[in-house]
């Protein structure tokens, strides 16, 4: 259930209620007893981020830092990630490939 942050305009008392969407509409009482309680708009803070939490991948037997930290690996053992690709990539790769090879057979005739 979400938590929606409250504010008492008796006693300027500001709290949290955990309760359903459903009833959003309802008013809370302060812990003064007091009904006269507006719901405030909570702040949400969003960051992209390229940055992620230190982990352990198996597959390389070692500790991740960052995206770059992994690249970096990968490149010192010779290695590839796969799989990240797009649907949409891969099918523009498969068909410049196919127009090349289309291209080449042309140019031996």
């Amino acid at each position: 259930m979400p938590l929606y942050p409250y504010h008492c305009k008796d006693c300027d008392y500001k709290f949290d209620v955990a309760k359903s969407v459903v009833d959003i509409d309802q008013t809370e009482a302060c812990q003064c007893g007091s009904s006269n309680t507006v719901r405030n708009i909570a702040l949400v803070s969003i960051e992209k981020s390229s940055a992620i939490q230190p982990y352990f991948e198996p597959a390389l037997g070692c500790m991740i830092n960052s995206k770059s930290h992994k690249q970096r690996i990968l490149k010192e053992r010779g290695l590839e990630e796969v799989g990240n690709t797009s649907p949409d990539t891969l099918y523009k790769n498969i068909e410049q490939e196919r127009e090349k090879r289309i291209a080449k057979s042309w140019e031996q005739l």
